[in-house]
């Protein structure tokens, strides 16, 4: 099974609208096709976001959803405590979290819709691609 890392965009996109290839990257991992890895860090961010005044009143989000969102991430996700890494040129500081935590679990990929980070392909051996890239790695036969 696939292991990948998942931007904090395409998680908060993937849960308040449902369509789309963030969700449909959510769907394949709530169907036990790929394993989705987070960290303490990045289930943090992903609660921040949720909690916005602007996007919470605007898709109608609970205290609940949200609550259960955090807690289905946490339990049935692949969390790990990945370390620092150095940073990276044209890479934001707040980004590196994703890259720590693709590489402290060999995740096969980081799907996300960050320019930044779409830029580098890959990092280590981790490759780094756009929600409907992956959708269409994980349809692939063998």
């Amino acid at each position: 099974m696939l292991k990948a890392v998942v931007d904090t965009n395409v998680l908060v996109s993937g849960t308040i609208l449902p369509w789309g290839n963030p969700f449909e990257t959510l769907e394949a991992w709530r169907r036990y096709e790929v394993t989705l890895i987070t960290s303490p860090e990045i289930s943090s961010e992903v609660e921040a976001v949720l909690r916005q005044p602007r996007i919470y009143k605007k898709y109608g989000l609970t205290e609940m959803l949200v609550s259960r969102l955090i807690t289905v991430l946490n339990l049935e996700a692949l969390v790990v405590n990945p370390k620092v890494i150095s940073p990276l040129p044209g890479i934001e500081p707040a980004d590196l979290k994703f890259l720590a935590c693709a590489e402290a679990a060999a995740a096969d990929y980081f799907v996300t819709g960050d320019r930044a980070l779409l830029n580098l392909r890959a990092y280590k051996a981790t490759g780094i691609v756009l929600p409907g890239t992956f959708l269409h790695i994980l349809r692939e036969p063998l």
